[in-house]
């Protein structure tokens, strides 16, 4: 009968699909399946939450758009105020070397 059994199905006799003679047998395997799955989705579900924790602090800690823009024209003042400075400096650099040299 079993090889009846296993010629309709089309499986090898050693397969993991062929039916056990045992339903406890099956029940105990699905339940270990059952755990064994549950276990894995369980470090999913930690992995999943550890990554939208991360996402939430990294949106929590960004910089609006308007207040990069802000930021940046900010600087672009400094640079120029700087520059300006550097020019002026350097006019009152050579002023002194020159009075120096007379």
């Amino acid at each position: 009968m079993d090889a009846l059994l296993l010629k309709k199905s089309k499986l090898p006799l050693n397969s993991s699909k062929v039916i056990a003679k045992d339903p406890l047998l099956n029940l105990t395997k699905a339940n270990e399946k059952i755990s064994e799955l549950s276990l894995e989705n369980e470090e999913l579900k930690k992995q999943l939450s550890a990554l939208q924790s991360k996402v939430d602090s990294l949106y929590l800690d960004r910089v609006s758009t308007e207040d990069f823009q802000q930021i940046c024209v900010l600087n672009q003042q400094l640079r120029d105020d700087l520059s300006l400075k550097d020019g002026l400096l350097e006019e009152c650099e050579k002023f002194i070397s020159d009075m120096l040299k007379k």
